[in-house]
């Protein structure tokens, strides 16, 4: 409370209760458990303590700082001038727009102040001021241009919405610069470290473990598309000791930047037959997979059970050879854990399991930040060796614009690129944009950006079965993949999903053949070889049966390869004389041919 309109430290008014920001620290349990707490964001809490006497500012802003060092805690969240944020308000900083909300509230718990400044460690005494004898000690670890030098002096700052400092971003840009520049991940935590005590921001140094957490965590976030698909690295110190001999780096030296080395293409590795895939012809080993549709067809529930098969070793998914048993993540950005928890409870008794396998991970996303949710999933897939990672959508994960190509790119290489080099594949669930006058739905692509199909390299487009009508119990879903680079195009088919009380059951189904030929997915000599298997036609037949607008050329590649032949009969059509045509022996067997690669 303040005594005069500007918020300064001179107007406070005394204070009843202690409080504070814990920015990301746990909320505390024990002999400091707050009397109130409220959630400002998803995961972010504001405590507070309520006092038996009010008491001085000063002395109360002393026993914030030392609450503050003894939880763990942001000490600057506890300063007199503090704002925080009044429950069932918004909260506009974040995309999302949260409400804040009171979480717990027990007022008889109180606290008095003699007490606390007895049980509590007394602020320890100040750095001395830095002089020239000991500039040395805090020059830059890796060599770096004239900007780069002002963002590490603190001349270079990042501000928030009302033009405060914003220490926790200004440490991040710091991070970044020194992993571009080159340095390992142990030099940029012992840099953030240095830089927040020496330029005064003490964002995280006086917390109780004296930052280590909160610094790791920001290097884990900027190092971690550095390192090799082994994760972190293991020699960090005799690299570092090796590169002492040699000139600073400079970021504008891209051959001695972390990660990138030239190679000659024949030491490259090889690999025979087929290129390993997660699941064969479908997902392939090492590049991401997108599976996307409109809302409502089952896109979460098909991932998760594609990621149920490799968990728990099965040897196939719909008939698609799986490459190996895997743990597997479940990033969920859309939905909780109680629905996943539901929904791969009664999956895994649809497939006969008696559990959800062990090796089945989930994390819950939905309304944090994305650049600490991709973090957190980088040091699991690290520590628990995750070979598949589902994303659940792209859209919400992106945190940015899905038109906007710079976005876009910037995800796959930073998010994509990130679980690769860690040796996990990953599994991409998307929207699809409206339908447009005059489009089918087999013309759709992902909403957003063309790069999210280029460097998708394969792409599987969900579609409720446009000949089934409305079911309670079920439904099916035409998968169709209309992207492959390292095999055959597969043929589309079916994923009939049942309900029952206790189970879901998903299972293939085949489209019948005059679907098929309707199938855009297929090249058109095929959709028009299953079509003449009805019998004779005429070209103005052939495209309503399938789809082809224009039937000219393929029927003449047909008759070059004995295909087809023309019967005796001929139509004239807006005055152009047009020819019955019908398989040959060749071309039905041909056609059946087709059959049984598909079915």
């Amino acid at each position: 409370m303040l005594e005069a309109p500007r918020r300064i430290k001179k107007n406070a008014a005394s204070v009843r209760a202690l409080y504070g920001e814990l920015d990301g620290a746990a909320p505390p349990n024990g002999e400091y458990k707050p009397t109130a707490l409220v959630e400002s964001s998803p995961g972010r809490f504001h405590v507070y303590w309520r006092l038996t006497d009010a008491i001085p500012p000063a002395a109360a802003e002393k026993l914030n700082k030392a609450l503050a060092r003894e939880i763990g805690a942001d000490a600057s969240g506890f300063d007199l001038t503090q704002l925080l944020r009044v429950p069932e308000t918004t909260n506009f900083k974040y995309p999302e727009r949260p409400t804040v909300r009171l979480v717990e509230l027990n007022g008889s718990r109180e606290y008095a102040a003699r007490d606390l400044e007895e049980r509590l460690q007394p602020e320890p005494e100040p750095d001395a001021p830095k002089t020239e004898d000991d500039s040395e000690a805090h020059e830059p670890p890796v060599r770096l241009g004239a900007a780069g030098l002002r963002r590490w002096r603190g001349e270079v700052v990042e501000r928030d919405e009302d033009g405060e400092l914003d220490r926790s971003l200004s440490l991040v840009q710091i991070a970044r610069m020194l992993a571009s520049a080159g340095a390992t991940k142990r030099t940029v935590v012992e840099a953030l470290r240095d830089r927040d005590v020496a330029l005064g921001w003490n964002k995280y140094a006086t917390r109780k473990d004296g930052g280590k957490k909160a610094y790791g965590d920001l290097a884990d976030d900027v190092c971690g598309p550095f390192e090799s698909s082994e994760g972190a690295r293991e020699d960090e110190d005799e690299h570092q000791a090796s590169s002492s001999s040699k000139k600073p780096r400079d970021s504008r030296d891209y051959e001695e930047v972390s990660g990138l080395v030239v190679e000659r293409m024949k030491d490259l590795p090889r690999y025979t037959g087929k290129r390993p895939s997660v699941i064969e012809d479908i997902f392939p080993e090492g590049f991401p997979t997108s599976l996307y549709g409109e809302g409502g067809i089952m896109k979460s529930m098909i991932a998760l059970h594609m990621l149920l098969h490799i968990s728990s070793g099965r040897e196939r998914w719909c008939r698609f050879p799986v490459s190996g048993q895997r743990a597997c993540l479940f990033i969920d950005f859309e939905l909780d854990r109680w629905e996943q928890g539901t929904r791969s409870g009664k999956l895994a008794a649809g497939m006969g399991l008696e559990e959800v396998p062990y090796d089945l991970h989930y994390l819950w996303a939905s309304g944090y930040d994305s650049r600490r949710v991709f973090a957190l999933a980088q040091r699991e897939v690290k520590q628990h060796r995750i070979g598949v990672v589902c994303v659940d959508s792209v859209g919400l994960a992106l945190q940015g614009d899905s038109i906007a190509g710079a976005d876009v790119i910037e995800f796959f290489r930073t998010r994509c690129e990130a679980f690769k080099r860690l040796g996990a594949a990953v599994l991409l669930v998307d929207h699809q944009s409206g339908l447009l006058p005059g489009q089918s739905y087999q013309q759709k692509r992902q909403y957003g950006s063309v790069y999210k199909g280029y460097l998708s390299r394969s792409r599987l487009q969900l579609q409720k079965d446009p000949a089934e009508g409305t079911r309670v119990d079920g439904m099916r879903v035409i998968v169709r993949q209309n992207k492959s680079n390292f095999s055959p195009q597969q043929r589309p088919f079916k994923v009939e999903v049942t309900f029952e009380e206790d189970k879901t059951i998903l299972k293939r189904v085949e489209l019948e053949e005059e679907e098929l030929r309707t199938e855009n997915s297929m090249n058109a000599t095929d959709r028009i070889l299953l079509a003449l298997l009805d019998g004779s036609a005429y070209p103005g037949d052939l495209t309503e049966k399938t789809g082809i607008a224009s039937t000219r050329n393929v029927l003449s590649k047909l008759r070059k390869e004995d295909l087809i032949e023309e019967t005796e009969k001929v139509a004239e059509t807006g005055g152009r004389r047009a020819a019955q045509v019908r398989l040959t022996s060749e071309g039905r067997a041909r056609a059946k041919k087709i059959l049984d690669r598909t079915f």
